[in-house]
């Protein structure tokens, strides 16, 4: 049973009533911009984020040069800020996602792969489309489903029941279906022989639950259920992803990823899956650092590094 905001402690009660308001603020302001001033206050706004407020510089900072130990302080640092402002303008556009008419998605999205969506539906089993937080995720999804595709999103509850609500209840109305990760299979399935592509952004730390992959040259914990999911049910696994390019514009590329079918759902036949996902993302990554979600703890459950004399 989830929890209403009336049952939250005290102190966090107002901390999330405070993230609420200050959600609902910001989304009030920028649905009063045009697309380029957003993506211009989102680039002042990643800025200030990075050099003033210094929300998780250390944790981003620390994870880029593990990535990139041959990039001097100052290259490290450009990225960064560049992830900072991503996120920023993935931030903005995710809110005035829903007012944009079709015909301005669509001069301001490519998409190399198309025919590999239509592939899957006409097999009939869906697809599991992995992807990251890279360019702009929200806004793949989103055009996916504007355009026709039966799209649902498998989401991570946040803690703060009212700015989740707000975030899904702008997915929804892209006219893509919401999953929730504690109902994850029995939905999931569901989905899945509805002949719908189940979304997941696959990129986070797992914890124990995970299966060890390589990415950046680090074993890294990386979630079952993408992999499981198509084991199952034979469903197709697609990857996907978008690239910022000028002038908001997104070229998005999609690929199936082949690997041998395993018998049985057990590690070794969850690894290799989940070892090309990993492959792909961080190739995109490579040829596109600025771009990808370096804030997050992605190597949490990774054992340590060697350390170096």
């Amino acid at each position: 049973m989830r929890q209403t905001p009336l049952s939250y402690p005290k102190r966090k009660a107002l901390r999330y009533s405070l993230e609420t308001s200050l959600l609902l603020a910001c989304m009030l302001a920028v649905n009063l911009m045009s697309h380029e001033t957003a993506l211009k206050i989102a680039d002042a706004a990643g800025w200030i984020l990075f050099h003033v407020l210094k929300i998780r510089r250390r944790v981003t900072l620390d994870n880029i040069a593990w990535a990139f130990p041959d990039r001097s302080e100052k290259a490290r640092r450009e990225i960064a800020l560049g992830a900072y402002r991503n996120m920023c303008r993935t931030a903005f556009e995710f809110i005035l996602f829903p007012q944009m008419k079709l015909e301005h998605l669509i001069s301001r999205s490519s998409f190399r792969g198309k025919e590999l969506l239509d592939e899957a539906l006409a097999e009939g089993r869906g697809a599991v489309l992995l992807t990251g937080h890279f360019g702009n995720w929200e806004w793949f999804g989103g055009y996916l489903s504007r355009m026709g595709y039966p799209v649902s999103f498998l989401v991570k509850e946040q803690h703060n029941k009212a700015t989740d609500r707000i975030m899904n209840r702008i997915r929804a109305q892209s006219g893509a279906e919401i999953i929730y990760l504690g109902m994850a299979v029995r939905e999931v399935l569901r989905a899945l022989r509805r002949n719908r592509f189940v979304a997941i952004v696959g990129d986070q730390d797992a914890g124990p639950g995970g299966i060890m992959v390589d990415f950046f040259g680090r074993p890294t914990s990386t979630a079952q259920g993408a992999a499981l999911f198509s084991l199952k049910t034979g469903a197709p696994v697609l990857f996907g992803y978008g690239i910022r390019t000028r002038n908001g514009r997104h070229a998005f590329f999609g690929e199936r990823l082949k690997i041998g079918r395993e018998t049985g759902t057990g590690p070794e036949a969850v690894r290799p899956l989940l070892q090309a996902y990993s492959a792909r993302l961080e190739s995109a990554i490579r040829a596109h650092p600025e771009q990808w979600f370096w804030m997050h703890r992605r190597w949490k459950s990774s054992p340590e590094p060697p350390q170096t004399v």
